[in-house]
């Protein structure tokens, strides 16, 4: 089933996931994730501009999928949204054979990544500025026993940010190499 899926998703099969890795590739991969991960901070201010179109998607989660009544998946709903937008675009670029586009998308979803696990990290602080309300992860890791991990579970989400970027960017350079031999 999930080759289904994959397909479907990518009929043309050009996904980072489609990618043929070596040793090298992936060593380089994680190494990029690593520097990317350690320059986290200066990456998120590099991108303010998508803050602003990520919060109004964030803020729009919290009362779509409040609407089911159950006060987790409200405020859980904010980040679902945040990461569901880029997904969607994402796969819509795959599905429409224009991978450079999904690569763009794809360093979209890591930087909303980067995003979530930056109000992770901040749930007990709580010294980020928010537009009103409860903090969204204050909440959801106190209601399931895993607030005192806040920073460690921001930092996971900040990695698998850094991770999704340097795909996408390696994703361009895949993509750009393979038309540049196509189209000489």
């Amino acid at each position: 089933m999930l080759n289904t899926i994959g397909e479907w998703i990518d009929p043309d099969q050009k996904a980072f996931w489609n990618f043929e890795f070596s040793l090298w590739n992936s060593a380089g991969l994680f190494l990029s994730a690593l520097l990317l991960f350690l320059m986290s901070n200066p990456i998120r201010e590099a991108f303010w501009f998508l803050d602003g179109v990520d919060l109004i998607i964030h803020e729009a989660g919290h009362p779509l999928f409040g609407a089911f009544g159950i006060s987790f998946v409200g405020f859980l709903g904010g980040t679902l949204m945040q990461l569901i937008m880029p997904i969607a675009f994402y796969v819509y670029f795959l599905r429409h054979t224009q991978p450079k586009s999904a690569d763009i998308c794809l360093f979209w979803i890591g930087q909303n990544f980067l995003n979530v696990g930056r109000y992770m990290a901040d749930a007990r602080a709580q010294e980020m500025p928010l537009l009103g309300g409860e903090h969204d992860w204050a909440y959801m890791l106190d209601e399931v026993g895993l607030l005192r991990f806040d920073t460690v579970l921001g930092h996971l989400m900040d990695f698998l940010g850094c991770t999704l970027i340097a795909f996408s960017i390696y994703g361009l350079y895949v993509h750009f190499r393979e038309r540049r031999r196509t189209n000489p």
